[in-house]
Parts: C-alpha cells; structure tokens; sequence
C-alpha cells in the first residue's frame, strides 16, 4: 500500500510537470489572447499547484472518530487549479475574481487501533471481535470563488468561499476483508468553506511565474476544521 501511494505521488508530480510545460508553450501563442475589442485584451491568469494540506484543527466529525495512534494521520498531498480575470483596479493595482477546483487527502486512520468500528453482525473488539486490520483514507474534492489582489509585484492576496465534498474509503488488502461490511467508518458529506492565503512570486518568467501559496482554509461541517496548504504553483498570465 505504502509503495502504490508513493508510485501515485510520483505519476501526479510528473503530470503536474508536463501539463505546466505544455501549458506554457502554449501561452506564447496568439490564440490565447482574449480580445475585448480589437484593440483591447482581457487580462487572465490560469495556475496549477500542488503541495501539501495539513489538518490542524479537525471538525468535531473527525476528532471524536480518530483515536489517539501515531499511524493516523490528518494530511496529505493536495492538486488544484485555478483560473481568474482582472475585473477592476484597487489603489491602482489589479483586482481579479476567478474560479478553484481542488483535491486533498485530509486523514488516513488505522480501524484495528479505533474501538467504535467493527464488522457487522461481529462483536467489537472490547467484546472479543476480531480487530478490523483495514485503512480508510479520506479525502475532499473542492471548489471555490475566489477575489485576489495584486498587493505588491510579486505578492497576491486571495480569499474565497466555497464547498468541499468529503469522500472516505477504505484500502481493500489482499486478504479480500470486505470494507462495505463494517460499521463505524466515515460518511460523505458537503460542507462550506472560506480561506485566505499569501501567493508570492519565486521565479517570473515570460507568460507567467513559479509561486508559492501558503494559506489557511476552513470547513464548517462536521468533518471540516481548520486546514494548513502550502502550495507550489506554475502561474500562466495572457492578456
């Protein structure tokens, strides 16, 4: 399990990769320039970004149903995108709004180690059941609006709300344990969200730069909390 997770780490790094090379060749090109008029653009950025998300606080959801065991987890690697037009100029500086999708691995927990969760028709194992040596990891597919403002030349804020889709399952090993059979694991559920984040410029280059994001993103559901993101992004300007 260990070594397919960091076999998908590695396919979603290089992807990341080729897609920011190809998405840069292409923005040299003139069909990407979006007129307005015949003498005017319309200024867009588009970025992608991957990095890591960090549950600092969970939501009661999480926090009652993960016990204390260091092979729990609440984090793991996020991707996303986003995509944005300067709507207006604040204290001569540009205003955008735009859109963010995203996907992150919020907790991974061990259910042997967790005393609420058991197969059913089985006893617990605080009853003398047999210990549920599966994984459920989870994760949450979002989307957001977001404004962002160009507050130095190399320093964009942003803030947004959204929603997150939260989405557990559970690592079926060889051993063929059936996880639709067991009670107490997580469910699906759409919560809102609102974050706010500092996106600095590491390198510029023609048609865009390489960023850094950090920020601070919170769901307001049951299994929402507090989230950490620190993001490495390829940002691509047309105009």
């Amino acid at each position: 399990m260990t070594f397919t997770r960091c076999r998908n780490t590695v396919i979603i790094a290089f992807a990341f990769i080729f897609i920011g090379g190809a998405v840069h060749e292409l923005a040299a090109q003139p069909q990407f320039i979006l007129k307005r008029t015949k003498k005017e653009g319309i200024p867009l950025f588009f970025q992608l970004y991957s990095g890591f998300n960090w549950v600092l606080a969970p939501g009661p959801g999480l926090d009652e149903h993960v016990s204390d065991y260091d092979g729990n987890t609440y984090s793991g690697v996020m991707i996303g995108m986003q995509g944005a037009m300067n709507i207006d100029t604040l204290a001569r500086k540009p205003l955008w709004a735009g859109v963010e999708l995203y996907y992150a691995r919020v907790v991974d927990r061990f259910l042997a180690q967790e005393p609420d969760v058991y197969f059913k028709g089985l006893p617990p194992v605080s009853e003398g059941g047999p210990p549920v040596e599966l994984i459920e990891t989870a994760y949450v597919a979002g989307a957001s609006l977001f404004l962002a403002y160009d507050l130095l030349e190399v320093l964009q804020l942003q803030g947004g709300l959204g929603m997150q889709y939260f989405l557990p399952q559970v690592d079926i090993p060889e051993t063929g344990l059936p996880g639709n059979e067991v009670e107490g694991l997580f469910e699906s559920t759409i919560y809102p969200t609102a974050y706010f984040g500092v996106n600095g410029v590491l390198l510029a280059y023609p048609h865009g730069s390489i960023n850094a994001d950090v920020r601070a993103m919170h769901g307001f559901g049951e299994y929402g909390g507090t989230q950490i993101q620190i993001l490495l992004g390829f940002m691509f300007n047309f105009e």
